[in-house]
C-alpha cells in the first residue's frame, strides 16, 4: 500500500511540476511587453508612424518578426455611440485607437493589423447592433463615419478597437513594446524614452515571471540535494576508505554542479537591486509601485491580457510550490 501511495505522490508532484512549467511558458511571454502611460496629451499618428518605421527599420536585419512591429501606440476614448443604420440598434462602448501592432494591447488585435482599415468589437457589442455574435464585414458607424467589421472577440467589455486616422488627433497617449531581453528592461525602456522623447510611466510585470520562474527551481534543487543526501549516507556505510571517498566526492560534485546550474537560472530583476541594502525604503516603495502598476494597467484596454497572465502565474506557482512539498513528503 505505501508503494502504491508513493507511486501516486510521485506521479502527482512530477503532474504539478508539468504544470507549472507550461504556465510558465506563456507567462515569460506576456511579462516581455511593457507599456509607457505618457505625459502631457499624448501623441498623433505622424509622429506614432515615424516611430514605429524607425524601429521597424531596425528590427529588420536583426530577426524576422513575421511583419509585425515591435510596439503599439494606443488610446482609449470612453463612451463612443456606436450604431447600425440597418437595424437601427445602437451601443455605447470605449473605443481604442491603435497604432502599430494590435496584439499587444489584445492578442485578439493582430487581425486587425493585416488591414489599413476596420475596426473589431467585442461579441456582446456585435450582438446588440447586428443581431449576431460574428459581425464580419458589417458597416457599423460611429462620429458620423462608417467603418468595416473585421472581426469580433470575447471581452468582458464593450469594446471597440481600430487604427487611428489623422483626424482623430493627439489621442495616442501610451505605447506598448515588446522587449527583446527582459534582463535588459530597465536599459531599453530608458533608452526608448530618451530615442523619441517621450516621457511618462513604464509600467512591468518582469518581477512576477522571474518569480515565477525562480520557484520553478525548487524541485530540482530538492531532488539534488536528496541525491546528495543519498551519496553521502552511502558513503558513511562503505567499508573500505576508497569507498568512502568515491562517494563522498561524488556527491560534493553533485552538490557543487547542482548549485552552478540551478545558480544559472536564478533571476532577480534589476528593479529589485537596491542602490544600498540597508535603504529599506527601498523595498516599500518596490511593493507600492506594484500594486501601483496592476492597478493601473487593470483599468485600460490591457487589463484582460493582464488578468491572464496573473491567471498563467498562479498557475505556474501553484504547480511550483505544490510539486516541491509533495516531493518532500515523498523523501521523508
Amino acid at each position: 500500500m505505501k508503494r502504491i501511495l508513493k507511486a501516486g505522490i510521485f506521479a502527482a508532484v512530477f503532474l504539478l511540476y508539468f504544470m507549472g512549467v507550461r504556465a510558465n511558458g506563456p507567462l515569460q511571454e506576456e511579462i516581455s511587453t511593457v507599456t509607457l502611460f505618457m505625459e502631457n496629451q499624448g501623441t498623433d499618428l505622424a509622429a506614432a508612424r515615424e516611430i514605429c518605421r524607425q524601429e521597424e527599420e531596425e528590427e529588420q536585419g536583426e530577426e524576422d518578426t513575421g511583419g509585425a512591429l515591435p510596439l503599439c501606440f494606443w488610446g482609449e476614448e470612453p463612451k463612443r455611440t456606436l450604431t447600425c443604420r440597418e437595424t437601427g440598434s445602437s451601443s455605447i462602448v470605449t473605443e481604442i485607437l491603435t497604432w502599430g501592432s494590435p496584439q499587444l494591447i489584445l492578442p485578439e488585435g493582430e487581425a486587425l493589423f493585416l488591414w489599413e482599415d476596420g475596426c473589431l468589437l467585442d461579441r456582446e457589442t456585435s450582438f446588440e447592433l447586428f443581431g449576431t455574435e460574428n459581425a464580419a464585414g458589417q458597416i457599423v458607424w460611429c462620429q458620423d463615419k462608417p467603418c468595416t467589421v473585421r472581426g469580433t472577440f470575447e471581452s468582458s467589455r464593450n469594446l471597440m478597437i481600430r487604427q487611428v486616422r489623422e483626424e482623430d488627433g493627439e489621442t495616442l497617449r501610451a505605447v506598448s513594446m515588446k522587449l527583446s531581453d527582459t534582463d535588459q528592461a530597465a536599459a531599453q525602456t530608458q533608452q526608448f524614452s530618451l530615442k523619441y522623447g517621450l516621457t511618462g510611466e513604464w509600467v512591468d510585470f518582469i518581477f512576477w515571471g522571474a518569480l515565477a520562474q525562480d520557484l520553478l527551481l525548487l524541485l530540482p534543487g530538492i531532488l539534488c540535494g536528496a541525491g546528495v543526501r543519498q551519496l553521502a549516507r552511502t558513503g558513511r556505510e562503505m567499508g573500505t576508505s576508497w569507498g568512502k571517498a568515491a562517494f563522498y566526492l561524488g556527491g560534493g560534485l553533485l552538490g557543487v554542479g547542482a548549485v552552478l546550474v540551478l545558480s544559472g537560472y536564478f533571476t532577480v530583476p534589476a528593479s529589485m537591486i537596491p542602490g544600498e541594502w540597508s535603504d529599506f525604503s527601498f523595498w516599500e516603495n518596490f511593493w507600492d509601485r506594484q500594486r501601483s502598476n496592476l492597478l493601473t494597467i487593470l483599468q485600460t484596454a490591457q487589463g484582460e491580457a493582464q488578468l491572464t497572465m496573473l491567471g498563467h502565474f498562479g498557475i505556474s506557482v501553484l504547480g511550483s510550490i505544490s510539486s516541491a512539498v509533495g516531493c518532500g513528503m515523498m523523501l521523508k
